[in-house]
């Protein structure tokens, strides 16, 4: 703005994931019916700061507990990452994220159908 260039750039993100269970459909076995995923991105911020860019990349795990003799899922989630950058007397960051989350798939949302 008015010839004065500010320390702002472009930014994107690119992430990548999957999910695993090895039977859902078994009755047998509480372990088969078990949801594994992982995951990593990595992100170009929109900072710029003495001609670098603060960038950010982390590495995802979880798993998803189902409820007995229901249709809702216990998830956990964690994260171990970086952002920052140490050149020009920058700082860089290590961190560690742990999310917990509940999926309620119960009849409680189905529409009633009356005939």
């Amino acid at each position: 703005m008015n010839g004065v260039s500010d320390s702002l750039q472009n930014c994107w993100n690119i992430a990548v994931g999957g999910c695993y269970t090895p039977e859902n459909t078994t009755v047998s076995s509480y372990i088969t019916k078990i949801t594994y995923r992982a995951g990593f991105h990595y992100d170009q911020s929109i900072f710029n700061i003495y001609g670098n860019s603060i960038n950010k990349y982390g590495f995802t795990f979880g798993f998803s507990l189902p409820v007995l003799r229901a249709m809702t899922m216990l998830n956990f989630a964690f994260e171990f990452g970086r952002m920052g950058t140490t050149k020009a007397n920058l700082i860089e960051d290590n961190y560690f994220n742990i999310s917990f989350g509940v999926s309620i798939h119960d009849r409680w949302f189905v529409k009633r159908r009356y005939k």
